[in-house]
């Protein structure tokens, strides 16, 4: 059974319909990978689906925004930004739309799953384990909680975290940003994809498939 992995520093418990909580929303943008690896480098993270009313980030060749690779942030009001360079944290949003097809992967069938009433849905991302590998999946659900994360000045996506368990005891310390973005061969529920995944804790993933890989947020000029 697959587990969230949710943050301790920064874990969002939304209640019921909180995603209509005032908020402030960023531009649509899309999500590109950098790497030295160049068969993944400036290539895009797409919206695929894995599941009903599930899509993980597949990698793709660049493109213009499409509604498969535009997401927005979601910063709650009054969130208090701990390292200016880092940024506020919030939630990473893609609106899963009606009726629509991901290039050749999904029927569109599977884009109307019976549990979800109402489309356009906005769909949080967090993290999905299994505890047979250190390597996470970033998915998107309809769901009312989600993984804070954060764009620094660099626009790079990370994750914010004071906790050091490396040492004992484990202290809280400076709030950093972690950012251990991969693209990796993942298998979702039989969806075998080359999806973004990250990598828990701060030794190597140990899918042999995995390439470092940091993850920029682009605006349209």
């Amino acid at each position: 059974m697959k587990s969230a992995i949710i943050s301790t520093a920064a874990a969002l418990s939304l209640a019921s319909g909180s995603l209509a909580q005032t908020y402030t929303q960023s531009r649509p943008f899309k999500l590109v990978v950098q790497s030295t690896d160049k068969s993944v480098n400036n290539k895009i993270l797409e919206a695929c689906h894995e599941g009903a009313g599930i899509e993980g980030l597949c990698v793709e060749n660049s493109e213009k925004l499409t509604s498969y690779n535009t997401y927005v942030f979601n910063t709650t009001s009054g969130t208090v930004v701990s390292d200016q360079n880092l940024g506020p944290t919030g939630l990473l949003i893609y609106e899963l739309q009606a009726d629509k097809t991901n290039g050749e992967k999904t029927p569109s069938s599977q884009y109307s799953p019976s549990n979800l009433t109402t489309l356009p849905e906005s769909e949080p991302m967090q993290f999905f384990s299994d505890p047979s590998t250190n390597v996470a999946l970033p998915l998107f659900e309809p769901t009312q909680t989600g993984q804070q994360v954060g764009f620094d000045k660099q626009n790079k996506l990370h994750v914010q975290s004071s906790l050091n368990d490396t040492v004992d005891p484990p202290t809280s310390t400076k709030v950093r940003g972690l950012y251990r973005w991969y693209v990796c061969k993942t298998n979702f529920e039989g969806y075998v994809y080359e999806t973004l995944a990250w990598v828990l804790g701060n030794g190597k993933p140990e899918n042999p498939t995995c390439k470092k890989v940091d993850v920029i947020r682009q605006f349209e000029a």
